[in-house]
């Protein structure tokens, strides 16, 4: 109050004393009267007297609210999921008055588009899941979204909510705009700067295999500077257009942060161009662009982004005829619940002519220790592949692209790692057939894996002229590959039927042989038996003849 004949000061009880004064200040017999509709500071508190109201306690507690957050109203029937909006994250008390002890909730909701009943069900399932089942009530209506504890009263409490859920979905912030002034400053440039590839990566997956076609790299120039190479490596993994995009970016920022430019220099984005080049993927195509946000390393020069290359280039990049992909070999044996080898087994392969042995060493192993230690091995001996499981199954895949054979695959761990065995399988096993009569002198008969996917023939289109061109190519080599292995069987038949011809002779000379040292002897008893026939008959006629000169001479006597 505006006065000059008002005072204001305090008493020693520290009351507010409002005195008045004339214009010689001196107290006058003016009357002050204050008013309020509220009470005021010169007013005493009212009191009252004090009334119980009987009533049932619940729980533990009189309250009956229950801590609730509760959405603004939803603008459909249906709410979409998307990965803006899919987190939702907040603390949960369950004994806030008499503890600070809280847990994190942190949940994340499917992508997909919800109704109402499909939202509440999936939100409190995963409810369920992180706190347990019966702590939170979910409600989904056109009202909104709305969560509740079970518990009742302060003890159970909610606070510090974040996630893209929360501010999309419970919130639902309102848009922001703005209008800005475009204005050319130095260290940034006026015309886009941009590689744009031909391949659709927006549709479908990409698959990318360790040490096959990891390897992605680009040209970066500024001004007159010698091109700088940068080059990464994509982590092994199946990939959507998101998941692609984002790996190459995080792959492609840590490479620019080592040679000191800013992150996000060069952008990583899906189509945004376009050429105007017939049959391109201009809107589902991997594109490089020099970003507009980030401060370049030097003012008014050009900078050009190009040499798109290395070996994840045709799979991401470039545009291709077909899925190119490297040569391979794969076995039948399920290796997915890891594998048991008694002793040190060597496993023998050939590949474009060239032979390679490694050797695996005894033990047991988990599918995964047994990939890192075959590509330890492989690597050791330069051949240029690499281990890998499909389906469970032992893969010997290429690095090189082109045309290239994986062969005869052999040794003392091919049935342990590579071919399946169901029972016996004698029918499937390697033939020893012994054609001598020592130990080892005989002839390995080898059974070679002959089906479509060996003879390439598995895939066979013709819809179009170029496709039945190619299936004519493939029946052409797959009938080479017939015909070089009926040879190998054309010849080693040959030679069985040699070794046949010669074991044959080899019993007819013995036959005769043997026949030979027989009759040798039936003579040889022959003559012994006349021997004594004849010693026999001279001793009958010696004696004869002795008998008779005995009586001869008792005659002369007589």
């Amino acid at each position: 109050v505006k006065h000059p004949g008002l005072k204001a000061s305090f008493d020693a009880d520290n009351r507010l004393v409002i005195t008045a004064y004339d214009e010689n200040g001196q107290k006058t017999t003016d009357t002050l009267e204050v008013t309020s509709a509220y009470g005021s500071i010169f007013q005493r508190s009212q009191e009252t007297g004090s009334s119980t109201v009987p009533g049932a306690a619940y729980a533990g507690y009189h309250s009956s609210i229950h801590t609730t957050v509760d959405g603004a109203s939803l603008d459909s029937d249906h709410v979409t999921i998307d990965r803006w909006n899919k987190q939702l994250s907040f603390r949960y008390y369950q004994n806030r008055t008499t503890s600070s002890t809280y847990r994190n909730i942190d949940i994340t909701l499917d992508e997909k588009t919800y109704s109402y009943d499909e939202l509440k069900q999936a939100l409190q399932s995963k409810l369920d899941a992180a706190a347990g089942a019966g702590q939170f009530l979910v409600e989904v209506t056109a009202d909104g979204v709305k969560i509740s504890t079970a518990g009742i009263g302060n003890n159970y409490d909610m606070d510090t909510f974040g996630g893209g859920f929360y501010h999309h979905v419970l919130r639902k912030s309102s848009e922001q705009a703005s209008t800005l002034r475009a204005t050319d400053e130095k260290g940034y440039y006026d015309a886009d700067v941009y590689a744009i590839g031909r391949k659709d990566i927006r549709h479908g997956m990409t698959e990318i295999t360790a040490g096959v076609n990891d390897v992605l790299s680009l040209d970066f120039t500024i001004g007159n500077n010698a091109p700088d190479k940068i080059e990464f490596t994509i982590d092994a993994g199946t990939y959507n257009g998101a998941e692609l995009i984002a790996q190459i970016q995080k792959k492609l920022n840590e490479q620019l942060e080592k040679r000191g430019y800013a992150r996000n220099l060069i952008e990583v984005q899906i189509g945004g161009y376009h050429t105007g080049v017939v049959g391109s993927n201009d809107d589902n195509a991997l594109v490089f662009k020099l970003s507009q946000h980030s401060p370049l390393p030097e003012p008014d020069v050009e900078y050009k982004i190009d040499g798109i290359g290395g070996k994840a280039a045709f799979s991401v990049f470039y545009q291709t005829d077909g899925d190119i992909r490297t040569a391979y070999v794969t076995g039948s044996k399920d290796i997915s619940q890891g594998v048991h080898l008694d002793e040190d087994s060597e496993l023998s392969f050939d590949m474009d002519g060239k032979s390679y042995t490694i050797t695996v060493a005894a033990g047991d192993y988990t599918e995964e220790e047994l990939l890192d230690h075959i590509n330890d091995q492989l690597q050791g001996t330069d051949a240029p592949l690499i281990a890998r499981s499909v389906n469970g199954a032992l893969q010997l895949n290429c690095t090189k692209y082109g045309k290239h054979k994986i062969t005869n695959i052999a040794g003392s761990a091919k049935k342990q790692l590579f071919f399946r065995e169901n029972g016996s399988l004698e029918g499937e096993k390697d033939m020893w057939i012994n054609v001598g009569h020592e130990a080892g002198d005989g002839l390995k008969i080898e059974r070679p894996v002959v089906n479509t996917v060996f003879l390439g023939i598995n895939s066979l289109v013709v819809t179009k002229a170029k496709y039945a061109t190619k299936a004519l190519n493939r029946v052409k080599t797959a009938l080479s590959k017939v015909s070089a292995v009926r040879s190998d069987f054309g010849a080693k038949q040959n030679r069985l039927e040699h070794t046949i011809n010669r074991n044959e002779n080899t019993i007819e000379n013995m036959q005769v042989a043997e026949s030979v040292i027989r009759d040798a002897d039936i003579a040889k008893e022959t003559v012994r038996l006349s021997v004594e026939n004849i010693l026999q008959n001279a001793g009958s006629a010696m004696l004869a003849h002795a008998n008779q000169s005995r009586q001869y001479i008792v005659s002369l006597l007589q």
